[in-house]
């Protein structure tokens, strides 16, 4: 494990895995720690990639503060790790929350990026929910059984009992606070306004069972509105695709990353 000083003070987590040319940033997004790519991983080739994974502040080995969640803070935190690594070019791949910040990233013009790659990502216009369901996802910032809620909703087949507690471990280390501003900076996301700076080739991937980010409205409130962007769809999965599919997740990374030029 590494840590990186962000410009506030707080001191931010993150491992690397791999020692190849190809460079990319894994972004893991709510009730979630960078342990969400461990099942992609063993796919991805050590000596081709080297993939860079933070735990966003709040929860895994991350620091905790009282507040200062924000979508625009989980980016500048990012980008002063690639920074700090001296990276000059790279790939993001951003999952749910995480797929909202790496599109913040993408249109940071000090950021090169070589590919985006949008799993199940929450729109830079938010995600509009009745009252119910919002009450669902604060009740995950105040209970076990809350987290593990939302673990449930996200796969497609009933989620193994072994399974859902190495979920949880990582769920279990975030801090109230952070779980309740996290969620509120991605229902109410709103910066479309820059994404027409994104110009880097785009790929989001959805899933054949999502329950909330579907295929109609990932087209509407993301594809449409990045030029270029592509979309794929991991069958037999939820939102939790680079998990529940991490085979087929992490065959769609790799083939977008060879096409590119």
């Amino acid at each position: 494990m590494d840590f990186f000083k962000a410009d506030d003070g707080t001191t931010i987590a993150y491992r690397k895995a791999g020692t190849g040319p190809e460079k990319i940033v894994l972004i893991h997004g709510f009730n979630c720690t960078s342990n969400n790519f461990n099942w992609m991983i063993p796919f991805l080739a050590e000596d081709h990639y080297t993939l860079l994974l933070p735990d966003l502040r709040g929860g895994g080995h991350s620091d905790k503060p009282e507040t200062g969640y924000t979508l625009e803070r989980f980016a500048r935190d990012i980008a002063g790790i690639i920074h700090h690594e001296g990276w000059q070019v790279c790939s993001l791949m951003g999952h749910s929350t995480g797929g909202a910040i790496a599109q913040w990233l993408a249109a940071d013009p000090d950021i090169n990026l070589r590919g985006l790659i949008l799993a199940g990502p929450v729109p830079a216009t938010g995600v509009p929910m009745p009252d119910e369901a919002a009450a669902m996802f604060r009740a995950a910032a105040e209970t076990a059984e809350g987290k593990a809620h939302i673990w449930r909703m996200g796969w497609s087949t009933p989620l193994e009992p072994a399974l859902l507690d190495t979920l949880m471990s990582d769920s279990m280390t975030w801090r109230r606070e952070a779980m309740l501003e996290m969620f509120a900076a991605w229902r109410y996301a709103n910066f479309p306004e820059r994404l027409p700076a994104i110009r880097v080739p785009t790929l989001v991937i959805g899933a054949q069972h999502e329950p909330f980010l579907t295929a109609p409205f990932l087209y509407d409130t993301v594809i449409n509105r990045i030029t270029g962007a592509r979309y794929v769809e991991v069958p037999n999965s939820s939102h939790y695709m680079h998990i529940e599919q991490a085979a087929f997740s992490a065959g769609v990374l790799i083939g977008f990353l060879a096409g590119l030029t």
